[in-house]
């Protein structure tokens, strides 16, 4: 994009020819999107100040503008302060052209930025025809692998690009891209080597193929409240795991050997997390964000982003991700510190009396009953 006049002084662009003086776009076209965003945004403020448009966004050059009615006159007919003709007639008066065929007029249900989003019910999905697109790359990748029993980098990181993206909708799928990301790094770069893709890669392949072959599927976009249930989960390499609700405690104890093939805190701080889950989902709690609190910034970066490098937390997430999605609630997680938090003292084996011991409502996931002892 174009440069800061106080940096252009500083700015040369090396090429094969030599050495440039280049203020404007240095890089070409592929970096002018950020200039044609600058001279959108001003259009924006232009004709939000000459409207009463209560939400208008952008992306680069892709504008969409709302419309909400000002007054009912009749049951089932409404009125508004302006229409598409309005806004289109500040766009073209100020020398922008616009795509007729791409413009579309309001509606409660629109596409943008790759996504349908259904207004009035409060959801977001994958277009049908971008659907059937990202399945046949798909399809096409794992038919090479099928064949041959190899990939090459190139489709695998156009179909990298095209997943990460469907993370948007597919909120599950975010846990099943690591696998991915791995094979992918370890052609270092090389275009033109062929390599045996593993089998938790072709697990995770087989899921995304399920999921886009599924046409109806979408992400609810719900306004869910914050339900504190005064919970606090922690983990604690010398004792175990534990989860405490109000004054109510519950605890796991590590057995020995716990710690192998690459669990270690940060897996018991996921499970600590995926059993706070477990909690609210035992409780029927849906359509809400329930507030849980950790003193592990590394496992609530990781949960928040839906993925982890590491194989056994990232079980952790999508066993977390299926419990959630089925009951259209998530977890909201608050830092604390150490001395803050209530569950600090049982995840170190200092325990309450039976009084206090929270009731069992939910069973622990068989993959992890070999490492923990329910005390």
């Amino acid at each position: 994009m174009a440069v800061l006049r106080a940096h252009q002084a500083f700015l040369a662009v090396m090429t094969y020819l030599g050495i440039f003086i280049d203020h404007f776009n240095p890089f070409g076209l592929s970096s002018a999107a950020g200039t044609l965003g600058i001279a959108a945004d001003a259009t924006l403020d232009i004709v939000k100040t000459a409207l009463p448009i209560p939400f208008f966004i952008k992306w680069v050059d892709d504008l969409l503008p709302t419309q909400t009615p000002i007054a009912k006159p009749s049951p089932g007919i409404y009125r508004y302060a302006y229409e598409l003709s309005d806004i289109l007639l500040i766009i073209k008066s100020l020398g922008w052209l616009v795509n007729d065929i791409k413009t579309k007029d309001f509606a409660s249900t629109v596409v943008y930025i790759g996504f349908s989003w259904d207004m009035a019910n409060k959801r977001v999905s994958l277009p049908e025809k971008k659907r059937l697109k990202h399945l046949g790359k798909l399809l096409d990748v794992l038919s090479i692998i099928d064949t041959t029993g190899r990939s090459k980098l190139k489709p695998l990181v156009n179909l990298q690009g095209s997943l990460s993206h469907l993370c948007f909708v597919y909120r599950d799928g975010r846990s099943r891209m690591p696998s991915l990301h791995r094979f992918i790094a370890s052609f270092n770069n090389n275009i033109f080597i062929f390599r045996f893709p593993p089998p938790r890669l072709l697990t995770d392949l087989a899921w995304w193929r399920t999921a886009l072959e599924s046409p109806i599927f979408y992400r609810s976009i719900v306004f869910r409240p914050i339900v504190n249930l005064d919970i606090y989960v922690d983990a604690s390499t010398s004792w175990g795991i534990s989860l405490t609700v109000g004054s109510l405690w519950r605890a796991w104890f590590l057995i020995p050997g716990w710690q192998s093939e690459g669990r270690h805190i940060g897996w018991a701080e996921s499970i600590a997390l995926e059993f706070a889950v477990m909690e609210a989902a035992a409780r029927g709690l849906h359509d809400v964000r329930v507030l849980v609190h950790s003193d592990n910034k590394g496992s609530i970066g990781q949960y928040i982003n839906g993925r982890s490098r590491n194989p056994f937390i990232n079980e952790s997430i999508v066993r977390t991700s299926s419990i959630t999605r089925s009951a259209n609630f998530d977890i909201l997680l608050e830092y604390v510190e150490s001395s803050e938090n209530r569950a600090d003292a049982a995840s170190r084996g200092v325990l309450q009396d039976n009084i206090s011991r929270l009731p069992h409502a939910f069973r622990v996931p068989e993959a992890l009953q070999q490492f923990l002892q329910d005390v």
